[in-house]
């Protein structure tokens, strides 16, 4: 079932429900207007018959008279005595005020005393050229209703066809996006309607999924280059070694911690990209609970120690507050302090500091070196994997450790920012929330 002919059944029962709603509106004001009218009608006669009682008609004994008002009927009686009658029968025992639709008729009476004698005027109003009307208008109503059907199937269709056409014409210029041209993006509607924002959600997505393909792709580029450089020192030990032979197990030494160097740095790669893919999944777990940021701190300052025994930099912790704690995953918060710990101490000249600050509902942590710093215009690009700056001084790593800084920030709903380390250097602060 298609979303047009959908949008056409829907736009038929409802319409075809709102006819017949009005139609039998229409046709109960009608059915009362004209009951009403006939019960004001007959009661304004009988009002009239018993303001004429002393009429002559109306004093001798007669068994039947000829109609004289248009569609009522009265009956006449003076001390229970049958005075004047134009009723086609005599239904005395029968005679209920009020409607009866069985007998088509409305009933009313009137008695009381005139000239100290007991009348009472019996009359009825014959309903069935009313009814015969009524019916009349009612099968006109139901007729117009199913003729309605009719003409509203097709014009629900095209109304439909209408109204999805910028639907349509969405769909089949969405299709044009293709991986090899993702700058592809819809004219936006100059009507703020529903469209229109549907246009500019489709546009941002595209925008989405422009990023993330460039992203995969320079990532696959930049991982290759990356893990290509230590295997290709692996290979080329390899081929020496088996090339000159060495007599002597000393001289497979220089090849084997040269491959050894190159492998480990590979495994590093690995590991740090098994992380960084890791990352959301971790932050997806419902692993929190409260976190002291000393014991993480004093955690991560043994792993980098042991990781790097020969670095030998004075990593200085300014231990601001005591027993702060915050809520989430304690492996992402380990994680963010040994990155920006390592990150601080490969491009140090012989200081990092390391604390924190309370504000509030937060805790911002705080980690800066002597080394070159960042310049401002590469501070949004450092995030990005596999990136590194231009430096003359140093060039070690591979671009990952602030792009998974950053990504166990974002699982644990914090923020960071880059700036200038009263030290000279880089200045990071992340800030999370106590609840996570």
């Amino acid at each position: 079932m298609g979303l047009r002919f959908r949008f056409a059944f829907v736009i038929s029962v409802i319409s075809l429900c709102v006819l017949t709603i009005f139609s039998f509106l229409i046709f109960q004001q009608v059915r009362d207007h004209s009951l009403r009218g006939a019960e004001n009608y007959l009661k304004e006669l009988t009002q009239h018959e018993w303001e004429h009682l002393d009429l002559p008609s109306h004093q001798k004994p007669s068994s039947h008279e000829p109609q004289h008002y248009k569609n009522v009927y009265l009956q006449i009686l003076k001390n229970d005595h049958l005075i004047y009658n134009t009723f086609p029968s005599n239904p005395l025992s029968n005679f209920k005020e009020g409607l009866d639709l069985k007998q088509r008729k409305y009933f009313y009476s009137l008695s009381g005393l005139h000239k100290n004698s007991e009348y009472q005027i019996r009359a009825y109003y014959d309903l069935s050229l009313n009814l015969e009307y009524l019916a009349l208008i009612q099968r006109n109503l139901f007729v117009g209703c199913l003729l309605a059907l009719v003409f509203m199937i097709p014009l629900s269709w095209i109304t439909a066809k209408i109204l999805l056409r910028p639907f349509a014409r969405l769909a089949s210029e969405t299709s044009r996006l293709t991986a090899h041209q993702l700058s592809f993006r819809l004219e936006e509607s100059k009507v703020p309607d529903e469209y229109g924002l549907l246009v500019k959600n489709f546009n941002l997505l595209f925008d989405r999924l422009e990023t993330s393909f460039l992203k995969v792709r320079n990532f696959a580029v930049n991982a290759s280059h990356e893990m290509r450089t230590p295997l290709s020192v692996i290979v080329s030990q390899l081929e020496r070694v088996l090339r000159s032979r060495p007599c002597e197990v000393e001289s497979y030494l220089p090849f084997c911690e040269k491959s050894l160097k190159a492998a480990l740095q590979l495994r590093n790669i690995t590991n740090q990209l098994f992380l960084l893919s890791e990352v959301e999944r971790l932050g997806e777990q419902d692993l929190k609970r409260e976190i002291r940021l000393e014991d993480i701190i004093e955690t991560a300052l043994t792993h980098v120690q042991e990781s790097h025994p020969q670095i030998k930099k004075n990593i200085l912790w300014k231990k601001n507050l005591r027993n702060s704690v915050i809520s989430g995953n304690g492996a992402l918060f380990l994680s963010i302090v040994t990155n920006l710990l390592e990150n601080a101490l490969k491009f140090s000249k012989g200081q990092v500091q390391l604390g924190w600050i309370s504000k509030g509902r937060e805790v911002v942590l705080i980690v800066e070196d002597d080394g070159p710093g960042i310049r401002p215009e590469s501070r949004a690009q450092v995030f990005h994997p596999f990136f590194k700056e231009k430096n003359k001084e140093v060039n070690t790593g591979h671009g990952l450790g602030l792009a998974i800084v950053e990504g166990c920030v974002q699982a644990l709903k914090g923020r960071i920012t880059l700036g200038e380390s009263g030290l000279g250097g880089l200045l990071v602060e992340v800030t999370l929330p106590v609840e996570a």
